[in-house]
């Protein structure tokens, strides 16, 4: 009796992708140094979201931060970037002079929050929904809970 080529072809793939989940994810590996001396840079890629791409540069204790966004044709629609910038779940954050501004990620919004009590307090956000926990008071919480649909500004 004469094999299937086919059936062993199909056994074949089916043992090798039972095979994939067994053998565990690993990142690429980092990269070798060949120039002598001391690092004194580095340099950061990584994309947010789908069309959200990330660039942070590094050298001594100055760094830049630029996100951009792209169209399905790979042009820049908009983009974001300084030395206060920093990315966060769900959303951006630009430290500059004016203060505080948030930006979304997927969602084209802008937020600029006031001051609100002494302490620290808790951001974040997902879509259009932005949330700010904040102590207007030793020992008090209070949150703000903000939606675009409310009418924040849209850059």
């Amino acid at each position: 009796m004469r094999a299937n080529p086919m059936a062993i072809v199909v056994v074949g793939a089916a043992v090798a992708v039972s095979a994939l989940p067994d053998a565990g994810v690993a990142g690429p590996p980092p990269i070798r140094r060949e120039l002598p001396g001391r690092s004194l840079g580095s340099t950061e890629t990584r994309w947010l979201a789908p069309y959200v791409l990330l660039r942070r540069h590094l050298v001594g204790k100055a760094g830049v931060t630029s996100v951009r966004w792209f169209d399905d044709n790979g042009k820049v629609t908009r983009e974001l970037a300084g030395p206060g910038v920093d990315a966060c779940a769900g959303f951006l954050s630009d430290y500059g002079a004016a203060g505080p501004t948030y930006y979304g990620i997927q969602s084209h919004w802008k937020l600029v929050l006031p001051k609100k009590g002494a302490e620290a307090g808790y951001i974040a956000a997902a879509g259009e929904t932005f949330i700010h926990q904040f102590h207007p008071q030793r020992g008090q919480i209070a949150v703000d809970i903000s939606a675009r649909r409310n009418g924040w500004e849209a850059p």
